[in-house]
């Protein structure tokens, strides 16, 4: 019985991963999870609005990350901001019509990208990717490295 080595897959991972900045999908998905497209995206998927706070904690990024990231969409008049009514302390973030329509446009790119992607793949290994990718999720959220 052959022993997998498990630090060569390893090895093999990081240079994939390394050699996928250079393809497209994987850079506008990357893109696509950070800054203004992560915020649009996340006020579009929670009803339009957020705090500050939920953003940081979703992006992983500080809160002074995220208040230039804020900063770039309101001066793009993508998103408003307001106090919030229950508690003058906090800043609620609304999504406007113009930046429901940005991230409508991205988000007709990037599945369009990532469709072709996937009919590129073929049914049984596109099907098989999204398995494994759900997989590794389950993992990440359970590890802490």
């Amino acid at each position: 019985m052959k022993i997998m080595d498990y630090e060569a897959l390893a090895r093999e991972f990081i240079d994939l991963r390394s050699a996928s900045q250079s393809i497209r999908i994987e850079r506008e998905t990357a893109k696509m999870m950070k800054g203004e497209v992560f915020v649009l995206l996340y006020l579009h998927k929670y009803n339009g609005i957020a705090y500050p706070k939920d953003l940081s904690k979703a992006m992983a990024a500080t809160t002074a990350r995220v208040a230039v990231v804020l900063n770039h969409l309101e001066a793009k008049q993508f998103i408003t901001r307001q106090t919030d009514p229950n508690d003058s302390r906090q800043t609620i973030i609304n999504i406007t019509e113009k930046g429901e329509a940005e991230i409508e446009t991205v988000l007709k790119r990037i599945l369009s990208h990532v469709a072709h992607f996937f009919e590129e793949l073929g049914e049984e290994d596109a099907k098989e990717y999204l398995r494994l990718q759900r997989k590794i999720a389950k993992i990440e959220e359970n590890e802490i490295f």
